[in-house]
């Protein structure tokens, strides 16, 4: 006997019988007992007993229903793979109408939408598997149709011939760490349409063929963050813009498209920095826009077929890159972005490192009021490497010391500002890998301290 619990110390039991199917395997559904014995036959008249604010959890089995979820409750699977809700084919297998609704660990599979959200706000869908769509042309894996502050992120989307996800008029929202795979043809991971304010976040788009609107693709849709993301041979087109203005696409590696990385058709101030454009037939394809910005704070992109020099040492090369006879990157980067979050549960700040170089592993070390990042590059061997790194003063207070395998690098340049710790560094490649160390350099006078120190205790003791 399982148990599903309720927050307000209310219980419900679930009793698993094993049911035949058809084709002769065999697989669990539930039936629903509460304390005084009154079945329950399904989730949702679970659900329909729940007061706002609880929380129901459903242990592992096959549960054949089609749910509507119309108040602020919290749904939970216990295992991600075991507990599954199947639509048997047909309808909306979650239908949310209710404000303040978490979704969390469960397969949902086997209908022609798995989640719809309609005109609601502060909900979350987390950590779920989402597969099998039964209607290609008009099914969606999750819609948000004018909802806000709706949360979607940690999910599998498992090749899914329809939008995965798509945001109709939905404003301050988050999609984040999310992953697509696929090989399905007319799909299309991501998809806003009149939506603003959203932030596009970390997520792994790989694997789709999405003709016109890529991994990624917004249709007027204004002020959104797309950052961060890796979208990765999406056959045609990698992310798409079309009559979509002020937005900001920063930190995204778009590789191995057979059209375009990026594609913009009739936008303007939309800002593109920080990006690597690897691999792709044409990086970018920028038609009918204006005021678009390729740069921030001086720092551009990476064009993995740039061929300009930087002789002044600061990660940037001399010479602009151009995309067409319109746009150029006037701030073209030298090596590839990198962004880490780092610290105790990646709480404590951010790092960017732009470099030549392959890094790995980069970590953040307290102990008490000392602090360093290390991190480790590795290159063909006998070349020079260099590392432009941009952290917060807060993180390591200055002054800055820079070991690259216990040793100085071959050179080091200090571009900080008044708030953040700006270093440049260069390094032969030596070793199968570099081992990089920033730390203050008080660290490096002490330990020179202590070193001479006991140096004269010995002499004296001869």
């Amino acid at each position: 006997m399982a148990v599903i619990s309720l927050s307000r110390n209310t219980t419900i039991f679930i009793l698993l019988a094993i049911v035949p199917l058809i084709a002769g395997t065999q697989e669990l559904i539930c039936n629903c007992v509460s304390e005084n014995n009154n079945y329950l036959q399904t989730i949702q008249e679970a659900i329909n007993r729940a007061e706002p604010g609880e929380t129901i959890h459903v242990p592992s089995g096959v549960y054949f229903e089609h749910l509507v979820i119309n108040k602020s409750i919290s749904l939970v699977g216990e295992n991600l793979t075991s507990t599954i809700l199947d639509g048997n084919g047909t309808g909306i297998l979650v239908e949310i109408l209710s404000d303040n609704v978490s979704l969390h660990n469960f397969t949902l599979r086997n209908a022609e939408k798995i989640v719809t959200l309609i005109n609601v706000k502060n909900c979350e869908v987390q950590g779920n598997i989402i597969a099998n769509i039964t209607n290609s042309t008009h099914g969606t894996g999750i819609r948000a149709q004018n909802c806000e502050n709706i949360r979607i992120y940690e999910n599998i989307f498992d090749s899914l011939d329809c939008y995965n996800i798509y945001f109709s008029q939905t404003r301050k929202s988050f999609i984040e760490e999310n992953m697509f795979n696929a090989n399905k043809r007319w799909s299309q991971p991501i998809f806003l349409y009149f939506s603003e304010e959203n932030v596009i976040e970390s997520n792994n788009v790989s694997g789709y063929e999405a003709l016109n609107e890529g991994g990624i693709g917004l249709l007027y849709s204004n002020n959104n963050l797309i950052r961060y993301n890796y979208i990765f041979e999406n056959d045609w087109v990698g992310l798409s813009l079309r009559y979509s203005n002020c937005n900001v696409i920063e930190g995204n590696t778009i590789t191995k498209h057979t059209w375009y990385g990026l594609k913009m058709e009739n936008c303007r101030e939309n800002n593109v920095h920080w990006n690597n454009f690897l691999s792709n037939y044409k990086h970018a394809n920028i038609k009918n826009c204006e005021n678009i910005t390729w740069s921030l704070e001086k720092f551009g992109n990476y064009w993995d077929n740039y061929a300009g020099k930087d002789l002044d040492m600061n990660g940037v090369g001399e010479e602009p890159y151009q995309i067409d006879s319109e746009n150029f990157d006037f701030f073209p980067l030298m090596g590839k972005f990198h962004n880490y979050k780092i610290g105790y549960d990646h709480s404590e700040g951010e790092i960017f490192i732009i470099s030549n170089s392959t890094i790995e592993n980069p970590i953040f070390i307290r102990i008490n009021e000392s602090a360093s990042i290390v991190f480790n590059a590795s290159g063909r061997q006998g070349t020079i490497g260099f590392c432009l790194t941009k952290f917060s003063k807060s993180l390591i207070e200055p002054p800055y010391n820079v070991e690259i395998n216990g040793y100085s690098p071959v050179c080091l340049f200090n571009y900080s500002d008044d708030a953040n710790a700006i270093l440049y560094f260069a390094y032969l490649h030596q070793n199968q890998s570099e081992n990089i160390k920033i730390i203050p350099e008080f660290n490096s006078i002490l330990m020179l301290a202590i070193f001479c120190t006991l140096s004269l205790l010995i002499i004296r003791r001869k």
